[in-house]
């Protein structure tokens, strides 16, 4: 049997008319391109119609229910197709500020998150948590793993260790235990999670039997409102002008002490000079210590506090070196501020946690 050309356009026709809606249904997002496939197609069966009743006068009525049916069928199709006009947005309600502190679990997600741990092995786990950006969520995780009965272990210096440049939820661990806790975690709350390893350095993070649970900071919103920006690029500003005048002062402190009489030869011959000579440099540097707690101290209170919301804090190193090298804490506000200044707010408590690059600082 053998096909007209008629018959060959038409089917091709009408395979593309399938095509099109096909399309419509395998690709939603782009359904403009199915609409276009039906449509065309649809026309050209339409023409394709034209050409062929047209040679008997018989078959206009036919052909004019076809057309008038065929132009139906096309208005409907572009009316489906036609994208809904977006909702009004009511501007009368204000949008929720963003928030650096973390929301607790909800009813919901405690349910669900017991539900997918009950069956599961206990296991001893510690909350890394240290400060109250993250005490809300850690307070209601804890409550869950009070009703599993999983021990709950309590050790700071290693929440520090974990917590200090952190960004996120992390787990410590990628066992079996870690990987179906934080399987547990993204499916059952809308945390997402992720791996915090052990590190091989001294002062790094160490290895531990249990599980730990990393709250590390909320990620910066991007971009962030006005008034985040605002109260960032002011903490910023406060933070460039703090390490300025830390520096200032250690300048003078240094020009003092070079005004410092000598010691004289005679006297160096002396079995104390050592011990003098030793004496003197500790008291200098303890009236430093005192002088800059007089000076700086509510305003170095008040920049930690205010980089403890962003969860940037000081390491132990650097935060221990203030009181006999005011420079190193000149130089971490600088840094800080000039970070923050530029939105890298993670790199920041990445870099504020770094021991190698602080502990070159006080090198001389």
């Amino acid at each position: 049997m053998q096909i007209s050309s008629e018959g060959k356009i038409g089917i091709g026709l009408t395979l593309a008319f399938g095509l099109g809606g096909g399309a419509t249904v395998t690709f939603p997002e782009q359904r403009w391109i199915g609409a276009i496939i039906v449509l065309v197609s649809t026309i050209g069966l339409i023409l394709l119609a034209i050409s062929y009743f047209s040679h008997g006068k018989a078959r206009m009525g036919p052909l004019t229910l076809m057309i008038v049916g065929g132009a139906a069928f096309c208005g409907g199709v572009i009316w489906h197709f036609w994208p809904a006009p977006a909702a009004p947005t009511d501007l009368s309600k204000p949008t929720a500020p963003f928030s650096w502190t973390w929301e607790p679990l909800t009813p919901d997600e405690t349910a669900k998150l017991y539900a997918a741990l009950e069956k599961e092995n206990k296991q001893s786990i510690q909350i890394a948590c240290i400060n109250d950006a993250c005490s809300d969520l850690a307070n209601s995780l804890t409550s869950v793993f009070n009703k599993l009965d999983w021990p709950l272990i309590n050790a700071y210096p290693i929440s520090r260790a974990y917590v200090t440049g952190a960004t996120g939820i992390s787990v410590n661990d990628y066992n079996k235990p870690g990987i179906t806790l934080k399987e547990a975690l993204e499916n059952s709350t809308k945390l997402a999670v992720t791996f915090r390893l052990p590190t091989d350095k001294p002062l790094g993070r160490p290895r531990t039997e249990h599980l730990i649970l990393v709250i590390g900071g909320k990620q910066p919103p991007s971009p962030p409102s006005p008034e985040t920006q605002k109260d960032i690029l002011d903490l910023s500003a406060r933070l460039r002008q703090l390490s300025v005048d830390i520096s200032s002062f250690m300048v003078d402190r240094q020009r003092e002490q070079t005004r410092l009489a000598p010691f004289q030869a005679s006297q160096q011959s002396d079995p104390n000079w050592m011990r003098q000579n030793f004496e003197r440099s500790r008291d200098f540097s303890n009236e430093t210590s005192t002088l800059l707690q007089d000076k700086f101290g509510p305003r170095i209170t008040r920049a930690l506090a205010d980089l403890d919301v962003l969860s940037i804090g000081m390491t132990f190193m650097v935060a221990s070196s203030g009181s006999s090298m005011p420079q190193v804490w000149a130089k971490w506000f600088g840094v800080m501020a000039d970070m923050i200044a530029d939105g890298k707010i993670v790199e920041a408590r990445a870099n504020s946690a770094d021991e190698e690059f602080w502990f070159k600082q006080m090198t001389p």
